[in-house]
């Protein structure tokens, strides 16, 4: 089978009901925020102006908009990517793949396919920023660094969840995942000693490097945390593909 027939396939899969009704909700729940975002901006606008202060424009009217859309990805990929492999061991369509080299074609596919999706969620907030470019001098340093904060996440949202899904059924799955994303949350804020594994934890936390690049700051630390965590979840991925054929 061709890739642009198992990437049509996971497309209708994916666009189902439920995935037109939760963007639609994030779409409209996002745009809510931004319109207040913007009208709680326009009394400070003047001052801002004087001031000559493009990072304080960009991080008051944007950040918190970007860290909603890093919140939605997540919540996306608690329903689809965590559903993505267990729906086909429920329908036994692995069996189709499962024992040739169609298993990694139709693994890219549905990495393509939710990475439309969870794009698609964000696509309000980019429309945001094109919209008000015109009339807006940005600090496009900090917007780029918006922009790679919305991809690590998305990278690190997928691939968790598609290693997630590969063992475990659909519900359980997004239990599991909702639960994992819980206490990468909490606990760097919980811990508070000792000093080195609170250092530990809050580099494993993929939030402490959001909130990096938020800030506007691109460290080698979480350039490596990236590579390792692509690495591993690929792995895990390939063993877990494997013990099931």
């Amino acid at each position: 089978m061709r890739f642009r027939d198992v990437f049509a396939k996971e497309w209708r899969l994916l666009c189902g009901g439920a995935f037109y009704v939760s963007l639609l909700l994030m779409w409209l729940g996002l745009t809510i925020y931004l319109l207040a975002a913007f009208e709680a901006y326009q009394d400070l606008a003047p001052k801002l102006a004087q001031l000559n202060n493009q990072r304080g424009a960009t991080e008051l009217l944007l950040g918190q908009g970007s860290r909603v859309v890093v919140w939605l990805i997540i919540i996306f990929s608690l329903y689809f990517a965590a559903r993505c492999l267990g729906i086909e061991r429920e329908w036994r369509t692995d069996q189709l793949w499962r024992f040739n080299q169609g298993r990694w074609r139709v693994i890219w596919a549905k990495l393509l396919v939710l990475l439309i999706g969870s794009m698609l969620v964000a696509l309000p907030f980019w429309l945001f920023v094109g919209a008000l470019t015109p009339g807006t001098d940005w600090d496009n340093g900090l917007l780029w660094a918006m922009v790679l904060a919305q991809g690590l996440v998305i990278i690190y949202a997928l691939l968790l969840g598609l290693m997630v899904s590969a063992k475990l059924p659909p519900l359980v799955a997004s239990l599991c995942l909702a639960l994992i994303w819980l206490l990468l949350w909490l606990m760097p804020i919980l811990l508070s000693s000792p000093d080195w594994l609170v250092a530990i934890t809050r580099w494993l936390s993929p939030f402490e490097h959001i909130e990096l690049l938020h800030q506007g700051i691109l460290s080698m630390q979480t350039v490596f945390f990236l590579l390792l965590h692509i690495l591993c979840f690929t792995t895990l991925l390939s063993l877990f593909l494997t013990e099931e054929s």
